[in-house]
């Protein structure tokens, strides 16, 4: 299991639903003498009822962060992992994977054409159209700019594809 970071401070560790959020320091991403303190080790590390699980999470920064998973959901936190609100979709599609640019600007997909855009922090959540049946993952450069991985059930098999957008 590779773990990356934008932040190397704050990190999330998601297993098999499991979230551990941690917090530390260190000097690189091999450094051994990293301190690291668990915030949160729960199934339910909010007080929101959620029997499923996650499968991404993402921070901006130290302090904002969301994550995805069963059922369209998705949550929120602002103070580092400690309490997590949900988020409404509008959707029921397992979201996979969540992207953001800036504390507003981001994205969340997953399974059966789940494809969703938000400029306001993830107050509002727009359906996309989506290229693919299932999306595994996504990256965005900028705002306009963007990658997803995934694939689409053809016959008896499966087209993996990757896609790229710049509007």
């Amino acid at each position: 299991m590779v773990l990356q970071f934008k932040v190397i401070q704050v990190g999330m560790v998601l297993f098999s639903g499991l979230m551990v959020v941690v917090t530390g320091s260190a000097n690189s991403p091999t450094d051994e003498a990293a301190q690291w303190e668990i915030v949160q080790r729960s199934h339910y590390p909010f007080t929101l009822q959620f029997n499923g699980y996650f499968y991404d999470v993402f921070f901006t920064d130290p302090k904002t962060g969301w994550a995805v998973g069963d059922g369209g959901f998705v949550v929120q936190t602002e103070n580092g992992g400690e309490t997590w609100n949900q988020q409404q979709t509008g959707v029921s599609e397992d979201l996979l994977t969540v992207y953001f640019v800036n504390a507003t600007v981001g994205w969340v997909a997953g399974r059966k054409w789940a494809l969703l855009h938000t400029s306001d922090g993830g107050r509002t959540w727009e359906r996309r159209l989506a290229p693919m049946e299932y999306i595994q993952d996504l990256y965005f450069a900028n705002p306009f700019q963007g990658w997803i991985v995934g694939f689409t059930q053809e016959g008896d098999g499966f087209k993996h594809r990757i896609f790229h957008t710049t509007d």
